[in-house]
C-alpha cells in the first residue's frame, strides 16, 4: 500500500468514527484511542493527527483547540451516501 493510500485509509477511519459519534465533540486522544491499532506507535499517532488536519482543511471536520466535530457537509454527505 502506498503512503497516499494509507493516508486515505486513516482519514476514512477517522471520519467514520467522528460520524458515528456525531454530534459529540471528540478530543484528539479519543479519536486516537478509537482508530489506532497501537496508540503508542509514533508513526500511527502522526498519521491520525495528519488525517484530522486534512479532514479539517477539506471541510469535513471542525477542529479547534484539540477537539474535532463533523461538519454539516460531512453529516449530510454521509446521509446521502448511506455511510
Amino acid at each position: 500500500m502506498t503512503p497516499d493510500e494509507l493516508d486515505r485509509q486513516t482519514q476514512h477511519a477517522v471520519l467514520l468514527f467522528a460520524l458515528a459519534s456525531d454530534p459529540a465533540l471528540l478530543s484528539d486522544e479519543e479519536i486516537l484511542l478509537a482508530v489506532a491499532q497501537d496508540p503508542e506507535d509514533v508513526d500511527e499517532r502522526d498519521s491520525i493527527t495528519r488525517a484530522i488536519r486534512e479532514l479539517s482543511a477539506s471541510g469535513l471536520l471542525h477542529y479547534r483547540n484539540g477537539f474535532a466535530q463533523t461538519t454539516r457537509a460531512a453529516t449530510r454527505a454521509a446521509l446521502l451516501l448511506h455511510l
